[in-house]
């Protein structure tokens, strides 16, 4: 056995990805009660294998997409990858993209200052 995987610090394109997604949903698909179920189908007829649930957490923010994966949504929903991964207003990034700070077990405490001696020069 391996030792234990280091957890992510959460990034926040991860996060701007998760609210430009959400309203690009919301443009492509008024009526839909489920957008992802409906992302999911509009990607298989184009040759894609991304579930729903896959789709659900990258609007939770749990997880990121790989590049293919986003050039694929962006394809489906009629929307170029930099709208899907370019930055939100600044009220709604004020909201959805507040960082959160990264767990202590991750925080490595350095010494403010480097610390130096001096050397006395010799008589």
């Amino acid at each position: 056995m391996g030792k234990p995987k280091t957890p992510k610090i959460p990034g926040r394109l991860r996060a701007v990805f998760a609210a430009n997604l959400e309203r690009a949903l919301e443009r492509h698909y008024p009526g839909a009660s489920d957008k992802a179920a409906a992302l999911e189908e509009d990607l298989r007829k184009r040759g894609s294998t991304l579930t729903d649930s896959s789709i659900r957490r990258y609007l939770r923010a749990e997880t990121g997409p790989s590049l293919d994966n986003i050039e694929a949504i962006a394809d489906a929903l009629g929307v170029t990858v930099h709208d899907l991964l370019g930055p939100v207003t600044r009220a709604h990034a004020l909201k959805i993209v507040a960082p959160e700070p990264p767990p202590a077990a991750i925080l490595r405490v350095a010494s403010p200052r480097p610390t130096y001696r001096v050397r006395k020069k010799k008589p």
